[in-house]
């Protein structure tokens, strides 16, 4: 009975070993279990993350490529007549639109002549007597003064820079549609200048540059020197014959000197008035000469 009772405790013992044996087993086992996991895990995010990177990569050069792309299409686009000849319109147009609407418009000659571009250009491409009109009056007595009034391209000056610009953009303007431009973009364009020729008919060119000429003198003398005559006289608006006919040292203030019709500081009279009109006249009679007999075809 006794050893009975012995064999039963001994194998009690032995079930707790095996018990504790298995216990540490399985634990061992789910350690284990556990960092295959990890194992995979950080295997899996390796490659999500390799395969995310080559995604990105991929993206990336499909974007350089597309805008590289874009970018050729736009320069080549930049480089067509088509869009050029509507750039130089804009900013022809904004130019003249900025010097008409600063404080330093004075509605002479020059902005007559910029507006008749601008028609030419835009509206009437095809009217050959605006094209002579323009030609004569951009190329004479707009481009000469630049000299007499001794414009000058100063950066840091906004009245030069528009000075300049006004008397200088409607020459170059002309002057590359008739020289630079293509002749068959000429005659899509601006068929006026390939149905004129080689020459500007001499005297039709004279005879409508004068028309136009005595038009913008007679609007000149309505609106600014009749019309806002208080405002000239007080100061308060500012005009080239105010200018001439007030300077002591202007060639046309001494001429009237001269002839006996007052001094520079006495005041503005219907005589000094008349003489510089007539000097004007003169002027761009003389200065658009040249053009038409020589210029268009020649230059």
């Amino acid at each position: 009975m006794m050893e009975n009772n012995n064999f039963i405790e001994q194998e009690e013992d032995n079930n707790d070993e095996l018990d504790l044996y298995d216990f540490l087993e399985v634990i061992a086992s789910k350690i284990d279990s556990f960092k295959n996991q990890i194992e995979e895990r950080k295997e899996y995010s390796r490659q999500r993350w390799q395969r995310t990177k080559e995604e990105v990569e991929e993206q990336k050069r499909l974007l350089r490529s597309q805008l590289e792309k874009h970018i050729h299409l736009l320069s080549e686009n930049l480089k067509k007549p088509n869009f050029i000849r509507t750039r130089d319109k804009i900013t022809f147009t904004i130019g003249v639109a900025n010097t008409c609407f600063s404080p330093l418009i004075v509605f002479d000659l020059c902005y007559f002549v910029n507006l008749l571009t601008l028609i030419y250009l835009w509206i009437l491409p095809s009217s050959k007597i605006l094209l002579a009109v323009c030609y004569s009056l951009a190329h004479g007595p707009v481009a000469l003064a630049i000299v007499l009034w001794r414009n000058s391209l100063v950066f840091h000056s906004f009245d030069k820079v528009t000075s300049i610009f006004i008397h200088l953009y409607p020459p170059l303007t002309l002057f590359t549609l008739r020289w630079l431009l293509p002749v068959d973009l000429q005659l899509k364009y601006y068929p006026a200048i390939v149905n004129t020729g080689s020459n500007l008919p001499i005297g039709t060119s004279i005879f409508y540059t004068i028309i136009f000429y005595l038009v913008w003198q007679i609007l000149y003398y309505t609106f600014i020197v009749h019309g806002r005559r208080q405002k000239v006289v007080s100061g308060s608006r500012a005009t080239s014959y105010t200018w001439l006919l007030t300077n002591e040292k202007s060639f046309v203030s001494r001429l009237i000197q001269k002839l006996g019709f007052g001094v520079a500081n006495d005041g503005i009279n219907r005589y000094k008035i008349f003489i510089y009109y007539f000097l004007q006249f003169l002027y761009m009679l003389i200065s658009i000469l040249p053009v038409s007999l020589f210029y268009y075809q020649n230059m």
